[in-house]
């Protein structure tokens, strides 16, 4: 799979199972996390969290047995939200494990250890997450690798055994891990290690039965989880593994839950077969992430930050099938310096790709206050509609406020002949509005219909699409367009 990250495939990192089976996580070198579906589409192709450290920015860090500086990620026990490694000789932020959400939103990720404490404060990597919450990783002590376990009830690991690349049974009572170049197996209270075969990075398997792991020349096996011979897995060779769980049942859209440090903005928009919801976070960054229930896929559709300018009461959303339009901010200055380019744009939930990106729809000269000297145009969307095709159509109204100064001068001659002169400049707002009917319909974008009007009231309006065709009136007169 290329997860929708450009024409050449990055080098992807550390890719994981999500717990429900449909989801893949990984890193990508710089900074990036992402989540794929299994057949290759988005989830979102490329996490917007702006994450602390440096993911994958060393070469040569991911083969076997070396530790996890890079920051690839790993799901908690509900699937909602990634935890990732944050090295602390590389670039910003506390050392120790962080989480952000599997939408994106966080700043910086939030350190799920306590930084003050001077135990916590030394950090750990390879983390791995039980079905109860805990929580396995790798920390450095004298000199030796030692796997520390984190329960959700206590703030202070427990040390377990010396090892590495730590992995949960399936019912959160035992860890395989990395004794040293042989596959091992202990409880979650520590106890006996049982020794199973020589290899590293075992990754238990759903039904508990089976232990997959590297062997010899990085050869993919699996071993009994009790015990016994291992065997090879065809001819792969691997640097990572992580084995697949199988859900039974329908799929469904598991809509992001609230991530630590941010804010409880969320709306959720239902029309027909498909939810959207939006949140932001404290930093102003949003997200539209879309849900089609038909089908049971989640998406990020959109996201940047919340300038309060380009959401209506239904920020902005149609849907028709897996199909949905919504304005957008497309570009522009969050403090209102430079102008704030709006547009429309088309999104396929089933394929999870935007169908067209119309960033010239319109602008808002972000001026403040208003110059004079200059032409000031505020844009908006009044209607927009969407067919089952996923052609789109709306009405846009741009207002130019042109500008124009007069200047009066006035001379009075008072008692004694003593002169007074005073100016006066006024200055005055032209308002026009243009008024246009747009359409996509995957061909290019095209204007249907436009009119000017320098009085207020709109000749263009009631918009609707009924199949392929699209209908409104221009000052009370129907007119339509039947699209191929």
């Amino acid at each position: 799979m290329c997860p929708g990250l450009g024409r050449s495939c990055p080098r992807v990192l550390g890719p994981v199972w999500s717990p429900d089976g449909r989801e893949l996580a990984f890193a990508v070198p710089g900074h990036r996390l992402g989540i794929v579906y299994a057949d290759g589409s988005c989830l979102d192709c490329s996490i917007a969290a702006a994450l602390g450290g440096c993911l994958g920015c060393t070469a040569g860090e991911e083969g076997v047995g070396a530790r996890n500086a890079f920051g690839t990620p790993v799901f908690d026990e509900r699937g909602g939200t990634l935890l990732y490694w944050d090295d602390p000789g590389r670039g910003a932020g506390k050392p120790g494990l962080w989480e952000v959400g599997d939408d994106g939103l966080s700043s910086a990720g939030v350190n799920i250890f306590d930084p003050n404490p001077p135990p916590l404060a030394l950090g750990g990597f390879q983390p791995a997450v039980s079905v109860t919450g805990a929580i396995a990783f790798v920390r450095s002590a004298g000199g030796e690798d030692w796997i520390f376990v984190l329960h959700p009830d206590s703030r202070y690991p427990v040390r377990l055994v010396p090892g590495s690349a730590p992995d949960w049974s399936p019912d959160g009572r035992s860890i395989a891990f990395d004794d040293g170049g042989s596959v091992a197996v202990v409880g979650a209270a520590g106890g006996p290690v049982h020794v199973l075969a020589p290899g590293r990075l075992p990754v238990w398997s759903p039904n508990s039965h089976w232990i997959a792991f590297l062997g010899g020349h990085d050869r993919v096996s699996i071993i009994d989880s009790a015990g016994g011979s291992s065997h090879r897995v065809g001819h792969l060779r691997a640097a990572h593994l992580s084995w697949q769980p199988i859900v039974r049942g329908r799929p469904r859209c598991v809509l992001p839950a609230a991530t630590t440090g941010i804010t409880d903005t969320t709306t959720s928009l239902v029309r027909g077969d498909v939810t959207v919801t939006y949140r932001d976070d404290a930093n102003s960054d949003f997200i539209y992430m879309g849900c089609w229930r038909a089908r049971g896929v989640l998406r990020l559709i959109d996201s940047g930050i919340d300038d309060g300018y380009s959401t209506d009461e239904d920020f902005g959303f149609q849907a028709s099938g897996p199909y949905v339009a919504f304005e957008t901010l497309m570009n522009g200055d969050h403090y209102g310096d430079t102008p704030n380019v709006y547009g429309v744009v088309g999104f396929d939930l089933a394929s999870g790709r935007r169908l067209f990106d119309d960033g010239d729809a319109g602008y808002v000269d972000g001026s403040s206050p208003v110059d004079p000297a200059l032409t000031h145009t505020h844009f908006k969307v009044d209607s927009l509609v969407i067919g089952p095709t996923g052609a789109v159509a709306w009405i846009s109204d741009a207002t130019t406020f042109a500008t124009t100064e007069t200047t009066t001068t006035t001379t009075s001659t008072g008692t004694g002949g003593t002169s007074t002169t005073s100016t006066t400049t006024t200055t005055v707002y032209d308002p026009v509005t243009t008024y246009q009917v747009t359409v996509n319909d995957g061909d290019g974008t095209r204007v249907l219909d436009s009119a000017v009007q320098a009085a207020p009231g709109a000749p263009l309006a009631g918009l609707s699409v009924s199949g392929s065709m699209f209908s409104w009136l221009d000052d009370g007169e129907p007119r339509s367009s039947q699209l191929g």
